[in-house]
């Protein structure tokens, strides 16, 4: 933890990035060392407590990633203005959507299961360590996923993943969940407003249900759920994804749909997913 009162001594404003749903987030470079770059996430100014969800984010990341919390800092756009602030990684790339908006003309990737094989094991990767340490993303979507360069400049052909974006995550299964939190279309249906249990923790058996729409997404350019459809009171709009082409792998079809069976229990784990990568990749 440092204070904010000397930060901008020691790192340049670069640019905005984005913004989420209490926080902005900017890049910074160091100013003694330009090939240093942080992610510096600002939390609302309009909120009352903007200190308790950096403190709340630190503690999830602190279990798996470097960050540091800032107190005091001025704001970027906003020198009249204190906030507190979290300096994190900062991940080079696009994030999914946006990547995938540029390649959506590119039908054959979709069926590549290379590039499938390759991309699910990066993620899975990423989000063991998450579950190793007792924590649920509760968050997976194309825009908290961003792409790195792999070895060759290529992410058709080496693709790796880093996950984003904490605000949502769990520390413990044991806290029960009062409020919907996640993204319509990618969230465990169990986890949906009207159906969730407010008694039952988030277990990550949820995030397994989101990496396997976020799967079906990629492949068929839809969630394995209408978004639209799971408004409080509405039947889910599920794909029929018994007429979902995954390509000519089935040992990659049968393991997506083990991530999209309904009943929470019947999903794999994420070590067992990374058992099956192993094996078949």
């Amino acid at each position: 933890m440092s204070e904010g009162c000397d930060f901008w001594e020691r790192w340049k404003l670069v640019r905005y990035l984005n913004d989420g749903a209490s926080a902005e987030v900017f890049l910074v470079v160091s100013k003694t060392d330009p090939s240093l770059k942080m992610t510096l996430k600002c939390f609302g100014i309009q909120d009352s407590k903007p200190e308790i969800e950096a403190y709340q984010e630190l503690k999830k990341l602190s279990l798996i990633r470097h960050c540091e919390v800032i107190n005091k800092l001025t704001h970027p756009h906003n020198q009249e203005t204190e906030c507190t602030a979290l300096l994190l990684e900062y991940h080079k790339g696009p994030d999914l959507q946006e990547w995938w908006s540029r390649n959506r003309n590119s039908g054959q990737l979709r069926k590549d299961s290379k590039f499938l094989w390759g991309f699910l094991r990066s993620i899975v990767n990423r989000l063991s360590e998450l579950h190793a340490q007792g924590i649920t993303h509760a968050d997976i979507k194309p825009e908290n996923i961003i792409l790195t360069q792999g070895a060759n400049g290529d992410l058709t052909n080496d693709v790796r993943a880093e996950l984003i974006d904490y605000g949502f995550s769990q520390c413990s299964a044991k806290s029960p969940r009062q409020l919907f939190i996640g993204t319509f279309g990618f969230t465990a249906p169990e986890w949906l407003p009207g159906k969730m249990n407010p008694l039952l923790p988030l277990a990550q058996s949820a995030d397994i249900y989101s990496l396997g729409s976020l799967m079906v997404d990629i492949v068929t350019g839809f969630p394995a759920y209408d978004a639209s459809s799971s408004k409080e009171g509405e039947e889910l709009e599920f794909q029929d994804l018994t007429l979902v082409d995954f390509g000519s792998d089935e040992n990659l079809k049968n393991l997506i749909l083990s991530m999209l069976e309904l009943s929470p229990e019947a999903r794999p784990s994420i070590f067992a997913i990374q058992s099956k990568l192993i094996n078949f990749f």
